[in-house]
C-alpha cells in the first residue's frame, strides 16, 4: 500500500491492508491447540497468521519471574514469548499489545521500535518483553503477543485476548494511567 494524506487515514489503509494480508495467509487446517494458560487457539477466532512461525507459549511474569494472570497496578511485568521458525527464516518483528476488553488499546510495542534485532534464525527461540511498571488503573485487561513479517505486510502469528490479566488496586481517577502520585498541600494567605 502506497498512500498520501492525513495520518490517520494512512494509517487506517495500512492496517486494514496488512489485516487482510494477513487473513489471506491464514491456514484453515490447523487444529486448535491449548495454552498454559488453559484458552484454546482457533485459527480465525483469536490466531490469525501464515503460521510460517509459530508462537508456541507465551507467559506473564511477576518481579520474581513466576507466573501471573493477576497483578497490582504498578508492579513490574515481563512478557515471554517462544517461538518456533523454520531453519533461514527471516527474523521477525515482535509486537505485544496490552487492551482493554473492548479493544482499546493501553499500550503497544514491539522489537522494530526497540531496535532489537533478532539473534538467530529458525528453530526454537524466546523473547521477554520486561516492563518496569504497569501503570494502568485496576481492572481486566488482555495482553495480545504477535509476531509478524519484517516489513509489517502480514503476521506470521497473532494471538488475540487470549492471555488475560487482572490489575488489583485502588482507582487513580478517570482515564487508563494510574501513575504514581501524590497531592501536596500549600498553605498561604492568598486565593486560589
Amino acid at each position: 500500500v502506497v498512500a498520501l494524506g492525513p495520518a490517520a487515514l494512512v494509517t487506517e489503509q495500512y492496517v486494514a491492508a496488512m489485516k487482510m494480508k494477513t487473513k489471506e495467509r491464514t491456514p484453515q487446517a490447523l487444529p486448535p491447540q491449548m495454552t498454559h494458560s488453559g484458552t484454546m487457539l482457533r485459527l480465525n477466532e483469536n490466531r490469525f497468521g501464515s503460521q510460517e512461525m509459530q508462537i508456541t507459549a507465551v507467559h506473564l511474569q511477576d518481579a520474581n519471574q513466576i507466573a501471573v494472570t493477576e497483578l497490582a497496578a504498578g508492579e513490574p511485568l515481563t512478557v515471554e514469548i517462544a517461538c518456533q521458525a523454520a531453519a533461514g527464516s527471516a527474523p521477525p518483528i515482535v509486537g505485544v499489545t496490552v487492551s482493554t476488553p473492548d479493544g482499546t488499546i493501553v499500550y503497544d510495542t514491539s522489537t522494530e521500535t526497540a531496535n532489537l534485532g533478532w539473534p538467530e534464525s529458525g528453530g526454537q527461540s524466546q523473547i521477554r518483553l520486561h516492563l518496569a511498571r504497569l501503570d494502568l488503573q485496576p481492572g481486566q485487561y488482555f495482553v495480545d503477543v504477535g509476531l509478524y513479517q519484517i516489513d509489517w505486510s502480514y503476521a506470521y502469528d497473532y494471538h488475540w485476548h487470549v492471555y488475560s490479566l487482572l490489575l488489583t488496586g485502588s482507582p487513580g481517577g478517570k482515564g487508563v494511567l494510574n501513575p504514581p502520585h501524590t497531592w501536596e498541600y500549600l498553605s498561604g494567605t492568598g486565593s486560589l
